[in-house]
């Protein structure tokens, strides 16, 4: 099972490159799965063209979609515009901590 804080620690894995983006403003996310399938089911659309519309691979759109990679800032809105919700609809929670941004 995931930890809490595991967001929190994103930083703390990632490369220099990373965290000079991450100093100059640039944000990280794990969006809440539960909430992304939701929305992406209503729709009808599938994982396959959902990952076509937002250019990504099949593998990281399942990836992002069960909470194991996290999305930056611009990766984010993407979402929210497909899935016609706004963007802080897909990280509200009650588990505050988790569906944080990192900065």
């Amino acid at each position: 099972m995931r930890e809490q804080n595991w967001n929190s620690k994103v930083s703390t894995n990632r490369s220099p490159e990373w965290k000079k983006k991450l100093a100059a403003g640039r944000l990280d996310a794990q969006m809440n799965p539960t909430k992304v399938k939701i929305e992406r089911v209503r729709l009808g659309i599938s994982q396959v063209i959902a990952a076509k519309k937002l250019k990504l691979s099949k593998s990281t759109y399942g990836s992002i979609e069960r909470g194991l990679r996290v999305v930056d800032e611009n990766r984010a809105k993407a979402f929210a515009k497909l899935l016609n919700k706004p963007l802080k609809n897909l990280f509200d929670t009650k588990d505050k901590n988790k569906y944080l941004a990192v900065k």
